[in-house]
């Protein structure tokens, strides 16, 4: 059997964690829609937090740009608890409320829930 270089084994490993990680964000992106519609019907709330398993947390970008692609009109952020526990907030925004910038939104809103969640971004094949 052929001896592999370093860079070949660094680079099977690295294929390894990326595809594990794109795994295991699949899987998050799931469980924060699941919280985000049930903070927005049961709240009324504009965020929503997942918490992370400790044994996820090296995959934490996987995690975040999954949802982030996922999920669309949202922000997500990665906090850490006082107990060092590390947790995912997705926020929304509602069309009548603010921008960033201060201005109000000049778009009307013609839907009837106001605090519903943003939907999750249907795929094109």
């Amino acid at each position: 059997m052929p001896k592999l270089s370093k860079q070949k084994l660094r680079d099977m490993r690295r294929r390894k964690r990326n595809r594990q990680g794109k795994e295991l964000a699949k899987l998050y992106v799931d469980k924060a829609v699941d919280a985000c519609y049930a903070a927005a019907n049961a709240m009324g709330s504009k965020f929503c937090d997942v918490d992370v398993a400790e044994q996820d947390y090296d995959y934490l970008w996987y995690i975040i740009r999954e949802i982030q692609k996922n999920i669309s009109y949202v922000s997500v952020t990665s906090n850490v608890n006082i107990d060092r526990s590390k947790f995912i907030r997705v926020s929304w925004m509602s069309d009548n409320s603010e921008t960033s910038d201060g201005s109000d939104d000049d778009i009307e809103d013609t839907s009837d829930n106001d605090d519903e969640p943003p939907a999750k971004r249907q795929r094109r094949w």
